[in-house]
């Protein structure tokens, strides 16, 4: 079986909006790099650590770029 070359991932591209600033958005799999594995995820969700850093409490630290996909 092939691997998928896009991937569906919720984004947002600058601070604040809430929960309608996110965006559902197809991105390319990433490839995993040495000692790193790639798991297939069913379903996953937005923590408090995640609007925090959409809301731009942790400016300085997070996130380096945007867009942003929250979670790890």
């Amino acid at each position: 079986m092939a691997t998928p070359r896009t991937m569906r991932a919720v984004q947002y591209d600058k601070y604040g909006g809430g929960a309608e600033g996110l965006k559902h958005v197809e991105v390319p799999v990433p490839s995993p790099k040495k000692g790193e594995v790639l798991l297939k995820m069913e379903a996953a969700s937005i923590n408090p650590i995640d609007w925090k850093i959409q809301k731009g409490m942790l400016r300085p630290f997070l996130p380096g770029k945007f867009p942003f996909t929250p979670g790890n």
